[in-house]
């Protein structure tokens, strides 16, 4: 008869514990919302956002390694639209926007601002859009009359807040 021999199984490593000491005194380590939206986020997500906020900071000017909050405000729209998009469920998108914002230094007004009454302006030119934070955007006519593509007037179309909203994040993509 075989006998059958029960080979003790290795225990996995464990990482050490944090100790209290690692966290400096009468800061709480912030606590991240777990994400559970069905998609992750890639690094195809973070390099995207990375390319925005380069092109972001390209016309800025950083005073001794200091970030303006306009630039501020431009990297968490970009942050909110690359990370937090795809996230169906309302109420963790407000997490994960909140928490973006902490570490951003947005206040919770301007949060508010931007979730519920920002309204990008929308410019027509000859040859280009300016949409928001989205500027010279050009206008492609296959024809080369001169004339755009895109006429406003005469337009039954509704510029309201969402659907400008959402025309920027896609004019933010094709630029």
């Amino acid at each position: 008869m075989l006998q059958r021999t029960q080979e003790a199984s290795p225990t996995p490593p464990t990482l050490p514990s944090s100790e209290p000491s690692a966290i400096p005194e009468g800061q709480q380590q912030p606590q991240l919302p777990k994400i559970r939206s069905g998609r992750f986020i890639s690094i195809r997500d973070v390099t995207k956002w990375c390319s925005r906020v380069e092109d972001a900071a390209k016309g800025s000017d950083f005073n001794n390694g200091l970030v303006s909050s306009q630039v501020r405000e431009i990297v968490f729209l970009e942050a909110v639209d690359c990370f937090c998009c795809a996230i169906v469920k309302g109420s963790l998108r407000r997490q994960v926007m909140d928490l973006i914002a902490k570490i951003w230094q947005i206040e919770a007004s301007r949060v508010e601002y931007f979730l519920n009454s920002y309204k990008p302006q929308l410019n027509v030119n000859k040859s280009t859009v300016n949409l928001g934070r989205v500027v010279q955007l050009p206008i492609y006519n296959p024809d080369n009359s001169g004339m755009p593509v895109i006429q406003l007037e005469g337009e039954t179309y509704c510029y309201t807040r969402h659907s400008l909203v959402l025309m920027e994040r896609l004019a933010q993509c094709l630029k």
